[in-house]
């Protein structure tokens, strides 16, 4: 990839001297009329039809409709919801990467990522002598956006945050599109909810549950375009919800694993051996995580066949411990917290793990589906061909 001087510094010191250089690639600044959506860093729980969805969808549009090009970047929602809006209007677009993430495979990732045009892409790329935090990399980043921008249009702005600083009494500013800064969206509570007799008498014991939990990001293996694209076009709600991650799952016939969680960052899928209807009621919110611990939406597979295909239970320690623990057995170990409260005891969840993905259209047979209600399990099971439970009455 080439790259170019600009003859512009990033950014400015606490000095106020010039800090750090700026490079580019051909085209990326050659337009006169470059233009900022600015969107604060965002709540983790989003929900599409917000009206900073709308009007960050309007503002691009506006700089299609003028000729603007648009700068954008990437590694957060707040930046890549622009610039995917663009990719999907056609728009030119300056992707201003922060510093130390401009290698060639970084650049093809967003490209990749952001379902991005090539042809309309340039990118702008900071450089540094110093290594620098993220926090602060991310905070030049901004500043330079800033400096470039001819136009600047605030879609949702944090109140007294970086951005308000940052654009306060600048004549670049045009508020036709801004709005209030969203909150969090709601947080779903399944707690108190009478059990129904079929899965009261259900023999949960001689089966493992994977809860299916809503994500507000893209799923496994799916590109973060298709994920901001079903934000753009829902018109409310958690377009990865409990309910289509479900469904998801049981079309796509696979059951991926993940390592988010996971020291040796080993593909694994988690499992309970808890009742679930204990599990739910016992369930809390992980503020880290933004989401519960479990939905009511989930799988569930006979132990015996699971334990077959090599699911083992988790092995619960201290952190110290793990250097101690066998290889083989490492991707199966969980930490518990050093708090001695009890709150964070993870042993209560009895989790079992299975390396790699599941094939559950192989197991079309054995495998059965979690839903809140009968009603809602009876569509889902129209839809699929599979047989599920009705947890609530």
């Amino acid at each position: 990839m080439e790259w170019v001087e600009t003859g512009y510094p990033a950014g400015r010191d606490r000095s106020g001297a010039p800090a750090g250089r700026l490079l580019c690639t051909p085209e990326a600044l050659s337009h006169d009329r470059l233009a900022a959506v600015l969107i604060s860093h965002l709540p983790g729980r989003l929900e599409a039809g917000a009206d900073w969805v709308r009007a960050a969808a309007e503002a691009v549009g506006f700089c299609k409709e003028r000729g603007l090009r648009l700068l954008t970047s990437a590694g957060l929602s707040c930046w890549e919801i622009p610039a995917r809006i663009a990719g999907r209007l056609g728009l030119d677009q300056t992707v201003v990467l922060p510093p130390a993430a401009y290698s060639a495979e970084a650049v093809r990732d967003i490209v990749r990522e952001l379902a991005l045009d090539p042809a309309l892409t340039c990118f702008v790329r900071i450089e540094h002598p110093d290594s620098r935090a993220r926090r602060e990399a991310m905070a030049l980043r901004d500043v330079t956006v800033l400096n470039l921008a001819n136009l600047i249009f605030p879609v949702a702005i944090r109140p007294e945050g970086r951005w308000e600083r940052l654009t306060s009494g600048d004549d670049r500013l045009d508020r036709r599109f801004e709005r209030t800064y969203p909150s969090q969206a709601p947080n779903p509570d399944y707690s108190g909810k009478d059990p129904s007799p079929e899965a009261r008498a259900f023999p949960w014991e001689d089966y493992l549950i994977h809860f299916t939990r809503g994500t507000f990001g893209p799923w496994p293996g799916e590109r973060r375009a298709d994920y901001y694209d079903s934000l753009l076009e829902a018109e409310r709600g958690n377009p990865r919800d409990g309910l289509k991650t479900l469904m998801w799952i049981l079309k796509s016939g696979l059951l991926r694993g993940g390592d988010r969680l996971y020291r040796e960052k080993r593909l694994a899928i988690s499992f309970t051996e808890a009742n679930p209807l204990e599990f739910l009621r016992c369930s809390t919110f992980r503020i880290p995580l933004h989401r519960r611990s479990a939905e009511p939406y989930g799988i569930a597979a006979p132990k015996d066949l699971l334990r077959r295909l090599g699911a083992q239970p988790a092995i619960y320690g201290a952190a110290k411990d793990y250097p101690t623990v066998p290889l083989d057995k490492r991707p199966y170990f969980q930490a518990l917290p050093e708090s001695s409260d009890g709150k964070l005891d993870w042993s209560r969840e009895r989790e079992w793990r299975l390396i790699g993905d599941l094939d559950l259209a192989s197991l079309r047979g054995d495998v059965l589906f979690l839903a809140p209600s009968a009603a809602e399990a009876a569509g889902i099971s129209e839809e699929t061909g599979l047989t599920g439970i009705g947890l609530y009455r």
